[in-house]
């Protein structure tokens, strides 16, 4: 089985188009965001992860078991959730897209040492502009993050402007670079992905080890699931 693709990057990067037009593949399936995986949930998969393997009260420490055991069970929890998903959609393999997990990149490549990960960036001020200014057809699908911006964990949130909006993309930029450092990744341009699709995509596909399929450009013609609070999808 081919290891599974995550796409990372800061929010307002079109990592929303990216991951339509990876589901528009034949064999990847690539679903909404997963708030429950990441540690940006208080009940998240990585913090029952961090539990088990850590606390004092935990499995590890309480059965004396080695912390890849927990390992190994976060991994097959989440594999068993993304196969069904993919194979519901007939599809064979996974992919997953949540801008949050930039800041846990380790925890993911813990579970998935394989994985083909794939950075998307796009210009600064660009990403300071789509984040400050909300369109009205995202208006009240989240009133907080329409004011406010996480910087990461245990950061009291502030207020969303262009300042805070190119600070935490170059925080999260170079969170991405210092966790991606001497590992095999593929970055992407956003602006390359929407002025040369084909060849961007060309380039996408041999890096995960799949074919360019011409139909995954007319992405509109494949059904995609957008959850009504997944505010990015609302484009």
């Amino acid at each position: 089985m081919k290891p599974p693709i995550f796409i990372l990057g800061v929010p307002r990067s079109g990592t929303t188009l990216l991951r339509t037009l990876l589901d528009s593949h034949s064999a990847i399936a690539c679903g909404p965001e997963t708030p429950w995986l990441g540690g940006h949930q208080p009940r998240s998969v990585m913090d029952l992860w961090r539990f088990l393997r850590e606390h004092d009260k935990g499995y590890c420490a309480s059965y004396r078991m080695d912390p890849q055991v927990a390992t190994d069970a976060a991994r097959a929890l989440v594999q068993t959730l993304m196969d069904r998903y993919a194979a519901a959609r007939g599809k064979r393999r996974w992919a997953e897209k949540t801008p949050d997990n930039v800041l846990y990149i380790g925890f993911l490549l813990e579970l998935f040492p394989q994985a083909r990960v794939i950075l998307l960036s796009r210009d600064g001020l660009d990403v300071a502009l789509s984040t400050s200014s909300v369109p009205q057809h995202r208006k009240n699908i989240s009133p907080f993050l329409e004011r406010h911006l996480g910087l990461g964990p245990g950061v009291p949130p502030v207020e969303n402007n262009p300042l805070t909006a190119l600070l935490r993309w170059r925080h999260w930029n170079s969170l991405a670079d210092q966790a991606l450092a001497g590992r095999e990744c593929l970055r992407v341009r956003y602006e390359h992905l929407v002025t040369e699709p084909e060849t961007t995509l060309r380039r996408i596909t041999e890096f995960v080890d799949e074919p360019f399929e011409p139909a995954m450009i007319d992405y509109s013609r494949f059904r995609h699931d957008f959850p009504g609070w997944e505010w990015g999808s609302a484009d």
